[in-house]
Parts: C-alpha cells; sequence; structure tokens
C-alpha cells in the first residue's frame, strides 16, 4: 500500500481524474460501468494486503481499505496542503 502515497506524490492529477470520474460514474452510466470495473481491480489487488493482516472476509476489507484511501486522497487533493507524511500514516494504519 506504500506505492498508493507515491502514486499521489508522482501525479496528483491522476488522482484527480479518477475522482472525477468516479462521481461522473454516479451520473453517467456509460462511466459508472467502467469505474465499477476499476474500483474491483483496485479491490483485488488489496485482498493480499487484507489477508496477511488476518482478515477473516478479503473481499469487505479489501473494499473498507481502498475507500479509506481513497477517503486520505480526497482529504489531500481538497485541504490544498497535501502532507505526504499524513497520507503515509494513514495508510500504514
Amino acid at each position: 500500500m506504500e506505492g498508493a502515497a507515491q502514486l499521489l506524490e508522482d501525479d496528483p492529477v491522476r488522482t484527480q481524474a479518477r475522482h472525477e470520474l468516479l462521481l461522473a460514474g454516479t451520473r453517467d452510466e456509460a462511466i459508472g460501468l467502467l469505474m465499477r470495473e476499476c474500483a474491483r481491480l483496485f479491490w483485488e489487488l488489496a485482498k493480499p494486503v487484507v489477508m496477511a493482516a488476518g482478515s477473516e472476509d478479503p473481499d469487505r476489507d479489501s473494499r473498507i481499505i481502498i475507500a479509506m484511501v481513497d477517503g486520505l486522497y480526497f482529504d489531500a487533493l481538497t485541504t490544498g496542503e497535501p502532507d505526504p507524511a499524513l497520507l503515509r500514516r494513514g495508510i500504514r494504519q
């Protein structure tokens, strides 16, 4: 998950665009279908992490992890003061 922090630091515009597309997907079904598939791919990437942490329900817990990371991204993008250390700490926790 450490790479998740690096993604935002390296290219915040890409992360911003992804969040904009997620919101657009709630209004446009074609975009929504693509973004839901993208979300499923992120959940699959998170599964080994939650399994290594002892998850009893990797499907549920991988969704929670990705939602939390997305929340950290959203905070970093909207506060005007992105703090890489805060993002990394949040992801580690």
